[in-house]
């Protein structure tokens, strides 16, 4: 893409600072284009990162992942995307859908069910539990989409989505012992999702097919000496 480009900001505040909104207008030299995006203060910074990835084709990734210290283990696996939109808590579900629409990646973790995603209680307006559930599903039809929580595949396939996705995924003792896991122990659980969660950051820039492949590998070689990487392997799936 050639030449220059100009943000230009106006905003009008409408029942106080929290409220205030935003146009902000991009307009590119040589290769005239225009957007013009309104936006509430809190979501400025979104979506100036949202314009800059267009303006340079670059792809947009949003990362759902409910804020709760027993799936903190998952962090690393987008610590290192670069531009990447991260909500943790705090917004509706009209916000994250409506933040799906705009994005190309949409990775999602934390605890779940085959009914959605868990908001742990740190979303607004959730009322059934899930921040992403079956209101979810046509704003995720399209997308390059990965799925991590436990029964994230019955919840794919039931919708009939694609994606990246795990099945039952043992995280903690106690879900090792509900799934009969002999003897596990702390050590093996944290030693499994490190494998699982350093794979997947390693190659979360490749396609879902590719990611797919380079941590069923890997993660088989460590479930040989881990029975609940084993276990955890043999439930991933990829539908392209």
């Amino acid at each position: 893409m050639a030449g220059l480009f100009l943000f230009v900001v106006n905003h009008e505040a409408r029942g106080g600072q929290a409220n205030k909104m935003f146009w902000i207008s991009v307009y590119l030299f040589g290769n005239p284009e225009h957007f013009v995006i309104h936006a509430t203060g809190e979501r400025v910074g979104m979506i100036f990162v949202i314009l800059l990835q267009k303006l340079f084709n670059m792809k947009r990734t949003l990362v759902i992942h409910p804020k709760d210290k027993s799936t903190d283990f998952l962090k690393p696996i987008y610590a290192n995307i670069e531009g990447a939109t991260i909500v943790t808590e705090g917004w509706s579900k009209e916000d994250v859908n409506a933040a799906i629409d705009t994005h190309d990646r949409i990775i999602m973790m934390g605890h779940g069910s085959p009914y959605g995603l868990f908001s742990i209680g740190r979303f607004i307006d959730t009322k059934n539990g899930f921040i992403i559930d079956a209101h979810s599903v046509k704003h995720l039809r399209g997308k390059e989409c990965i799925f991590i929580w436990c029964y994230a595949s019955d919840f794919v396939n039931y919708h009939n989505l694609k994606g990246f996705s795990t099945g039952m995924f043992i995280s903690e003792v106690g879900e090792a012992y509900a799934c009969r896991i002999i003897e596990p122990t702390q050590q093996m659980v944290d030693g499994s999702n490190s494998f699982f969660v350093d794979t997947i950051s390693e190659n979360v820039d490749l396609t879902l097919k590719e990611i797919y492949d380079a941590t069923t590998k890997r993660y088989s070689e460590y479930a040989k000496r881990n029975t609940i990487a084993h276990y955890n392997n043999s439930r991933l799936v990829c539908i392209e």
